[in-house]
């Protein structure tokens, strides 16, 4: 099946006749998503053994990344790098100044994969904004948590909104749920 795709403006450059490639993704496959998929070919393990071994597949990954090793996944290599520049060999590494981060690269298993998706071009008809992710600033959660009476941040597309219209804009409605145990996230709709 193609991944759709549309274009859209491409701010990233000066170029006002330019546009960048979006796609029209179905959506997030989590952990358990995976193990049901590996379920489904019938492998003789339960699911709880598969969770087992994928937590514990994620665990060693860590491990070895915090004790300074670069980890090839199999479908990935992840290690550790260093952002910034040191002005003498003397400076130390400092928060204000340098970055710790990761770097991710697809190994020839999933560069294989791309030969396999085929994209068809749609026109992006759609004025509603998406919201892909929302970033709880206090409990550093995505999509989780939302700390009443302080900052979040949202990430998405088509996310602006004229300020002097009333109807436009982020609201959180109550729901009919009391307790935080049932709160709802769907399609960029948090219901408390």
């Amino acid at each position: 099946m193609a991944i759709p795709y549309y274009l859209v403006d491409n701010a990233l450059t000066e170029n006002p006749n330019d546009f960048r490639g979006v796609l029209g993704l179905k959506g997030v496959k989590t952990e358990l998503d995976i193990v049901v998929r590996i379920l489904k070919n019938n492998v003789g393990i339960s699911e709880a053994e598969i969770l087992a071994v994928l937590k514990q597949e994620q665990s060693a990954i860590k491990e070895f990344l915090e004790d300074g090793y670069k980890v090839d996944a199999g479908l990935f290599a992840i290690k550790p790098t260093m952002k910034g520049v040191f002005d003498s060999a003397k400076e130390i590494f400092t928060d204000e100044k340098h970055a710790l981060r990761f770097r991710i690269a697809p190994r020839k298993a999933l560069k294989a994969i791309l030969k396999n998706i085929s994209l068809v071009k749609v026109v992006n008809g759609g004025v509603r904004p998406v919201i892909t992710v929302f970033e709880d600033m206090i409990s550093k959660t995505n999509d989780d948590t939302i700390t009443p009476g302080k900052t979040a941040k949202l990430f998405g597309d088509k996310l602006k909104f004229d300020v002097e219209d009333v109807e436009q804009g982020i609201f959180f409605i109550k729901d009919k749920y009391k307790d935080n145990s049932n709160r709802k996230h769907k399609k960029g709709i948090i219901s408390w």
